[in-house]
């Protein structure tokens, strides 16, 4: 089965994620962690599932700047995309123990684009039997219809 945890951007998807794999404790995946300075967003970390492991993974670089004729730059962020090969073996995992829950935190443009794990998540989709996703609510008629999700639960949050 499929679950798909849902809701607005800073709703508390991905809190709600991991207390989900806290009291659970079975499985392999990931979540990513906003990183804060203060109130400032930092960047965002890889947790590792079931170690913890975490892993840096992007950094913003600049924080909104106002430029002359009333212009914004809002921030720009900094990916390490190394962070992925060690996402791919926790999902290779995944694929050994495939009646194991598998967690994938946000699942987004990237992957609707046919980047980041794209890959991944549609084999997993197909051979395993409990895959747990967090998906943006504004992009989740996109994943389903992306991935062809037709029987799944939905976690509002």
């Amino acid at each position: 089965m499929v679950t798909i945890i849902t809701g607005e951007k800073d709703s508390g998807k991905t809190t709600f994620f991991a207390y989900w794999y806290n009291e659970v404790r079975r499985g392999s995946g990931f979540y990513t962690k906003k990183i804060y300075e203060g109130n400032r967003l930092h960047g965002y970390e890889v947790v590792c599932l079931p170690d913890k492991r975490v892993l840096p993974f992007i950094t913003v670089v600049q924080t909104q700047r106002v430029y002359e004729s009333g212009r914004i730059a809002t921030e720009q962020r900094v990916a390490d995309v190394s962070v992925l090969t060690d996402v791919a073996v926790r999902l290779r995992e995944c694929l050994e123990a495939p009646d194991e829950p598998v967690w994938i935190d946000e699942v987004g443009r990237p992957e609707l684009d046919g980047r980041g794990i794209d890959g991944w998540i549609r084999r997993i989709l197909r051979e395993c039997t409990d895959v747990r996703l967090v998906v943006r609510k504004e992009l989740l008629r996109r994943v389903i219809g992306h991935y062809g999700i037709e029987r799944f639960n939905l976690v509002y949050v």
